[in-house]
């Protein structure tokens, strides 16, 4: 990606990319509880006044940490030259793994920011005893997503050490910042002809939305989660030999597990949804601390209860080409139109936490429960869908995950939910090829 020259603050704000003005949107409001949360335990002697010194150095380095938003059209977001280090510290009580220091936790997450006045993320410094802290950053999810996370330790982790050792700082400069990939984004372009056909072809026409419960009156959404099923080894071992045998892995095998549990609620034969993409495919955005990730849409047909094998491929192939034609959401519907989906699917490998050695703290993600973290939009968008699933899979082991969905479904429904991935994936890897409909019959809690 080409950098573009640095920010002209005499300039009235810089354009937004389409998911973010999609999610202000949607939002409505200009306080928003839609964050981000994140955690690092630091074991070892702290510096605090080091901590405080090097995340001010890590708000000079990303201007996503430094921005807010106009919120009145056309959307902009601005980049302050300087924002506060919103960082408190509390004492934990005595027993660190209670429900007060959950409590403490929770209260942080929830708390809303103003969209309209940065710095949009705080931390806070939780001390265990002396030799041991957990450091909470939350931020709103305009400026920041998952992969940030881990750009944000590993820089945090170098600017302590090198603040607490008196020493230059080791870190590659960051040449793309957020406002540039949004004007990028937003640039006057002709859109390729082999990408508008294949949205066309394969998106058109929209099936309709799942037979899912939907509000009865407009009002905020609230998204509830509910925690998937464990699926064993064994079972992902049997999904794995069925998907490689048709060329795709787990990945593609998870999401059809999903596919075919949601194959009742479809309308016209097809389930719609949304895959997460990381976005990072392009040079210079591996420093990037912003909301890049984005969804790359499929439409399934399951109306022909197709065998597992089968259901498979399709997926996979999709994917493929979805990938290959890939562009921002908000450029998919200036072809399709607004795009009718219920469901988001989010498929990762789990991987060892990285611990960063700061001299001698040790700086390892903690990890945050998500259960009682329930974020409020006005409104469904393509990143707060009905039905959002996070699956992490050991390469050779389980899956774990969770299902986050509106609260108009109920507590109970997205239970429900949530239990069907791991039945369809137990009854679908006990009979690999059966139909779908016979085994979504067999598995059915």
């Amino acid at each position: 990606m080409t950098a573009v020259p640095p920010s002209d603050p005499a300039r009235t704000g810089h354009p937004v990319t389409y998911l973010q003005e999609e999610c202000i949107t949607a939002i409505g409001d200009t306080w928003s509880n839609d964050t981000l949360p994140a955690a690092w335990q630091l074991d070892g002697p702290l510096d605090v006044d080091a901590v405080h010194a090097a995340v001010a150095a890590l708000v000079d380095r990303h201007e996503g940490l430094r921005t807010a938003f106009d919120l009145a059209p056309p959307v902009r977001q601005r980049v302050a030259a300087t924002v506060p280090a919103n960082i408190s510290t509390v004492t934990a009580p005595a027993d660190s793994a209670g429900p007060d220091l959950r409590a403490v936790i929770l209260d942080q997450i929830a708390a809303p920011f103003d969209l309209t006045r940065a710095p949009l993320w705080r931390m806070c410094l939780i001390r265990l005893d002396p030799h041991r802290s957990i450091l909470l950053m939350v931020a709103h999810h305009l400026i920041v997503d998952g992969t940030s996370y881990g750009l944000l330790q590993h820089d945090l982790a170098a600017l302590y050490r090198a603040v607490v050792n008196r020493q230059p700082v080791r870190l590659p400069p960051v040449t793309v910042q957020p406002r540039h990939i949004a004007a990028q984004e937003r640039r006057p372009r002709q859109l390729p002809q082999r990408h508008v056909d294949y949205w066309r072809s394969a998106l058109l026409p929209q099936p309709g939305p799942l037979t899912l419960p939907r509000p009865t009156a407009a009002g905020p959404l609230t998204l509830l989660n509910q925690p998937v099923p464990d699926v064993t080894a064994e079972e992902l071992a049997a999904l794995r030999r069925v998907a490689e045998a048709h060329g795709a892995g787990v990945p593609a095998a998870l999401r059809a597990v999903v596919v075919a549990s949601l194959a009742r609620y479809a309308t016209d034969g097809h389930v719609t949804m949304g895959l997460v993409y990381a976005n990072r495919d392009q040079p210079g955005l591996e420093t990037v601390v912003a909301w890049l990730s984005d969804h790359t849409w499929l439409r399934i047909q399951v109306g022909d209860r197709p065998p597992l094998g089968e259901l498979i491929r399709r997926v996979e192939e999709q994917t493929r080409a979805a990938r290959r034609h890939h562009l921002p959401t908000g450029l998919v519907e200036q072809i399709t139109g607004p795009i009718v989906a219920d469901v988001s699917v989010n498929v990762m490998p789990m991987q060892p936490p990285p611990t960063y050695q700061a001299g001698p703290l040790s700086i390892t993600p903690h990890p945050i429960p998500t259960t009682g973290i329930t974020p409020t939009i006005g409104k469904p968008f393509s990143g707060g869908l009905a039905l959002g699933y996070q699956l992490r899979y050991q390469p050779r082991g389980r899956v774990q995950g969770e299902l986050w969905g509106h609260h108009t479904l109920g507590a109970a429904a997205i239970d429900r939910l949530a239990h069907r991935v791991s039945a369809y994936a137990a009854a679908l890897a006990a009979t690999a090829e059966e139909q779908v409909g016979g085994a979504l019959r067999a598995a059915r809690p």
